[in-house]
């Protein structure tokens, strides 16, 4: 079966493998001089494909605030309900943050050149206490390798590979 890149726009679109558009990827990356002339130098094909990729590391790796908007049916974790932007306001359920959107795109070019495939972070645990909800790292330990850019990005719509800090803990 070929790849087909279809994009979420927050109206629960089947099949959708991406958070962001080639156009709105380019449009953000190209103000971005770090990042632009790796982006610049891809064709349509590998842009569709890295932005894929971007999407379902976000989706392998995060941990989201809220619930899906249409769990039965929506492929991929966002939109969601219950979500809120770093200033407290509300983000509507058929809402694509702009953060979330800029994340794929800067994600995506990171990955031509980082595999993703990191660590667990468990090897990293010296000592847990449950009581206590204690948790000691080795020393020199990082965790998972991911972009410190999403953390700034997406630290309002849950955690990642390298936010170790205290989190609720969530039973199911």
């Amino acid at each position: 079966m070929a790849f087909t890149f279809i994009v979420e726009d927050g109206t629960i679109v089947a099949n959708a493998n991406s958070y962001v558009s080639v156009e709105e990827a380019d449009d953000t990356l190209e103000i971005d001089f770090r990042l632009n002339g790796i982006w610049s130098e891809f064709d349509q094909a590998t842009k569709e494909l890295k932005l894929a990729q971007a999407t379902r590391y976000l989706d392998d790796n995060y941990q989201w605030f809220g619930r899906r908007t249409e769990p039965s049916v929506q492929p991929l974790k966002w939109p969601r309900c219950g979500m809120r932007d770093c200033e407290g306001n509300c983000i509507g359920p058929n809402v694509m943050p702009s953060e979330l959107k800029r994340a794929t795109a800067q994600l995506a070019v990171w990955l031509h050149s980082n595999d993703g495939n990191e660590t667990m972070e468990a090897q990293g645990v010296k000592r847990f206490r449950s009581e206590e909800m204690e948790i000691e790292w080795q020393e020199g330990y990082w965790g998972r390798s991911a972009p410190e850019f999403l953390s700034r990005l997406l630290i309002c719509f849950g955690w990642g590979p390298n936010d170790r800090g205290f989190k609720p803990i969530l039973r199911k």
